[in-house]
């Protein structure tokens, strides 16, 4: 909780542990969003990066910037993965109702262009969508779309038979919920599934991944990064395709992408 004495700040960390024992002039964001506009979520991102939430002392703060200090020492207080970051993203946004157009209206319609920055559908046979960089579409219901056109967005369908869709640089889509469906299209894009869905992604460098029981999708470009030389689906059964581990495809087999 944030006192007058102690700030709470936002960075994305390579190793939590080292940075816990380093502790020494490190870059914080004031608010979750920027973070986000910096490091998004997508494959540009290690698998081993997390995202942290820090208390800093102000006496502690060495430079002020716009969007962010210049720290001499934190404490880390709660480290979060890419989709609990973007989840808690969308909590912050809600709770400052400025940043966020939250609506729920005949149609079931929620837009936001690049000033709101999120998107919030609450029900079912909704939609949730945005356009701009750095934004986040979220549908909470059942047959619901979330949908975003912009680099380094993100899009988070939470129910079942649900879609996430996003297009753009870095973008990032995830689904959770039975049945449902993760696309992302862009170059180094990546798309995430839950309970028996399908993860689709393309643009060069893209990444897929998904739950036991799930399939993913993954397109191989050449050279150019721009034609595409193979397309490829393949069933997460935990041997020979593991759980919520991020693939890419390579010579037209599905490779880890912390190996490619």
């Amino acid at each position: 909780m944030e006192s007058n004495n102690t700030i709470i700040g936002y960075q994305l960390l390579r190793s939590a542990e080292a940075a816990q024992k380093q502790r020494q002039n490190l870059l914080v964001y004031k608010n979750p969003m920027e973070l986000l506009r910096n490091h998004p979520p997508a494959c540009a991102v290690p698998a081993q990066a997390q995202y942290a939430m820090l208390h800093i002392d102000r006496e502690n703060i060495l430079e002020y910037c716009a969007e962010s200090w210049v720290v001499s020492y934190f404490k880390i207080v709660n480290i979060l993965y890419p989709r609990q970051w973007l989840q808690h993203c969308v909590c912050q946004a809600i709770r400052n109702s400025a940043k966020v157009l939250t609506q729920r209206t005949k149609s079931n319609v929620a837009y936001c262009d690049g000033n709101e920055r999120v998107a919030v559908a609450p029900g079912s046979i909704s939609i949730a969508a945005s356009t701009g960089a750095s934004c986040i579409s979220k549908s909470l219901g059942i047959d619901s779309i979330a949908g975003c056109v912009g680099i380094r967005s993100a899009a988070l369908a939470s129910n079942a038979r649900s879609i996430a869709a996003c297009v753009g640089t870095q973008s990032f889509a995830y689904q959770e919920g039975e049945g449902g469906l993760a696309v992302s299209i862009g170059y180094r894009s990546e798309a995430q599934t839950d309970c028996h869905g399908v993860a689709f992604a393309m643009g060069a460098k893209n990444v897929a991944s998904g739950s036991y029981g799930c399939w993913i999708g993954c397109a191989e470009y050449a050279d150019d990064d721009v034609t595409i030389i193979d397309i490829k689906f393949a069933f997460v059964d935990g041997v020979k395709i593991k759980e919520n581990v991020r693939y890419c495809l390579k010579n037209g087999e599905f490779v880890p992408v912390d190996e490619r």
